[in-house]
């Protein structure tokens, strides 16, 4: 404990900082590292990149379906077209706000890790973190447990083979002895 003087030349205890406080930010390992970089990459094919091309084709069929039917009418009947117009622009005007709707989360999602980025935020996220530490600790336990277990099973398995071997000999020596 440190001690610190106050105004009455009176000493009192300041507690000494914990080893928690003290200890450096923990380190991936080159496993956990190589393993968030295979779910990014997982991510991007899995995700989304199958959602930016779902979205453009819906984008790009509502696009079609305006221009054919409002910019370039080619059947020779003027009643059908507007009929067939005027229902595909009840269709489109219907489709598109859910299609907006539908795309403000992939939106809100790239805006956000542009945000994150700006402020200079890791990439590793704190529940990452924490069970990258878990991993760590188990893999410690693993070896531990690879260096002990000889020392302790050695001398249980020389017991059981002593004992195994004793009572074989008074087996035999009793078949022996009464025949």
């Amino acid at each position: 404990m440190r001690r610190k003087q106050t105004d009455s030349n009176q000493l009192t205890a300041i507690p000494a900082p914990s080893p928690e406080e003290t200890a450096a930010p923990f380190e991936p390992s080159a496993v956990q590292l190589a393993r968030a970089a295979a779910l990014k990459q997982y991510n991007w094919f899995s995700i989304y990149i199958p959602l930016i091309i779902v979205a453009a084709l819906i984008l790009s069929a509502a696009v079609w379906m305006l221009w054919g039917t409002v910019i370039n009418p080619n059947l020779e009947n003027q009643r059908v077209i507007l009929v067939s117009a005027l229902a595909d622009l009840v269709i489109i005007g219907v489709t598109l706000p859910m299609i907006v709707a539908c795309l403000i989360l992939p939106i809100a999602a790239v805006a956000l890790a542009n945000y994150d980025r700006k402020r200079e935020r890791t990439r590793i996220e704190s529940l990452q973190r924490l069970l990258w530490r878990v991993d760590s600790v188990f893999e410690k336990i693993r070896q531990k447990v690879e260096e002990t277990t000889p020392k302790i099973s050695k001398p249980i398995i020389q017991l059981n083979s002593r004992l195994a071997f004793i009572r074989r000999f008074f087996l035999r020596l009793k078949q022996i002895i009464i025949g």
